[in-house]
């Protein structure tokens, strides 16, 4: 078996190893970080999160699913709990560390049959996929610790192509995705990046179904469900980051004729015969005016016969409009990325081809297997990331940058094959010698004030 730096594991329990695992504290807080206790069992690929200071779990990984979920429902608590303690943003990190360990103990410890069965599980098909099980009980010397892992295996420039379709039932079953980044350099592990860059990372989800909301307390739609897709695109920043926050308000009239036929309107459906006496006594107060009499016979006649500005042209003034500019709706934000890659390498070259595959493919319609109904695209994700404390594993949200909210929709994805205006390519596999790639979001919901109060004070926020 092979020996597992600063993993622990007793005779009484041979397939549980357990170690401690750090993520960053809260985002913009001076705070250390916070220690977890990581359980592994490499016989079902089971993962255990619990909070080291008192041992509670609050987080397990489902190897048939793929899925992260509450062990019971009194975890919610500390679940809860720890998001306050570590922020929202430092979960995913958390998580996708704990999975890529957990393959390690794995591909080191388990037997090559199961190594095998959980390699066709959703959890492990892309962790596991490239573990050669005949030759990983052989290697009796290899070593892993928390703080880093062996690179994920690539192919090398003569791994002939394979264009052979992908075994998805009725092509509409979603497959999951690795790890690409450009510049590939910075690709440290499954999920760690170099401190020398902050980045800006792209993770797929599956659109879900939203159903109306039954509660007796609020009105609309309840929770949209997304399932997240396996895999990431972790990109250096480009040029040319901005938003636009906008909400939408429009200039409005409302003269005195018109609002007075509103006001009797309302008053009507309470106690119509009050709501006719009440008009009548407020014209009769106004015409005791002659002038106000005229204005109003003349804008009467106008109206009856469908003549604009009759009242401007015989007296030269016009109903007070009473205008106002008003709310009309909020606005949704878009967001546009345009990358340049030019790959050094032929592995460089791979992976740009895979992360523009990743977002071609993750923004393509699903038609169902009767051909009736179309689903919806995958939705993303945006995270713009910093390096903290310059330590590669310790990336989280740059308070410095606005955030994106929740999900967005890729609306366009153009690439241009020869951006530099003559078609160039690598003599040895035949990749470009670079690539324009611009994506274009949208997000699906507005940011509304509730928003900022749940992220607090230490970020520009939206």
């Amino acid at each position: 078996m092979s020996s597992l730096q600063g993993w622990n594991n007793t005779s009484q329990s041979p397939e549980l190893f357990s170690n401690t695992i750090t993520s960053p504290s809260l985002e913009g807080d001076t705070t250390p970080p916070l220690d977890f206790k990581i359980e592994v069992n490499n016989s079902t690929g089971v993962i255990k999160l619990f909070r080291k200071s008192d041992n509670q779990e609050f987080y397990n990984f489902n190897p048939e699913t793929g899925s992260w979920n509450l062990p019971s429902p009194s975890a919610r608590t500390i679940y809860n709990e720890v998001i306050v303690q570590i922020g929202e943003g430092n979960l995913s990190p958390l998580i996708n560390n704990s999975r890529k360990y957990a393959s390690d103990v794995i591909s080191k410890t388990s037997d090559p049959i199961t190594i095998d069965r959980l390699k066709a599980t959703t959890g492990y098909k892309s962790s596991l996929s490239n573990i050669n099980t005949a030759a990983s009980q052989s290697n009796a010397d290899l070593t892993i610790t928390v703080t880093g892992t062996p690179d994920t295996p690539t192919a090398t420039s003569d791994t002939p192509v394979d264009l052979s379709p992908i075994d998805l039932d009725n092509k509409t079953e979603q497959r999951q995705y690795g790890y690409y980044a450009y510049p590939i350099d910075m690709l440290l592990s499954d999920g760690d990046f170099s401190s020398a860059q902050d980045v800006v990372e792209f993770i797929q989800y599956e659109y879900g179904k939203r159903s109306l909301d039954t509660s007796t307390e609020t009105f609309g739609f309840g929770d949209r469900g997304f399932k997240k897709v396996d895999g990431s695109v972790t990109l250096a920043i480009p040029a040319g980051i901005q938003d636009n926050n906008q909400v939408k308000w429009t200039d409005d009239e409302l003269n005195a004729l018109q609002a007075e036929a509103a006001r009797t309107s309302l008053e009507a459906m309470k106690d119509p015969s009050a709501a006719i006496q009440g008009a009548i006594d407020r014209l009769g107060n106004a015409g005791l005016n002659a002038d106000v009499q005229n204005a109003i016979r003349t804008a009467l006649a106008a109206k009856a016969v469908g003549v604009n500005n009759l009242l401007s042209r015989t007296s030269g003034a016009i109903l007070n409009p009473n205008t106002e500019l008003l709310f009309s709706g909020p606005g949704l934000r878009d967001f546009t990325y345009t990358v340049e890659m030019a790959p050094k390498n032929g592995d460089e070259a791979r992976n740009i081809r895979d992360i523009i595959r990743f977002f071609k493919e993750g923004m393509a319609p699903r038609r169902e297997s009767l051909g009736l109904f179309l689903k919806a695209p995958n939705v993303f994700t945006i995270k713009y990331l910093y390096q903290r404390d310059g330590s590669a594993g310790f990336k989280q949200i740059n308070p410095y940058i606005n955030m994106v909210k929740h999900k967005c929709a890729l609306r366009n994805c153009s690439v241009d094959y020869t951006p530099q205006g003559t078609y160039m390519s690598h003599s040895e596999d035949g990749s470009m010698v670079a690539y324009r790639m611009t994506l274009s979001f949208t997000e699906l919901e507005p940011v509304y004030y509730k928003d900022y109060a749940e992220i607090g004070t230490n970020s520009i926020g939206y």
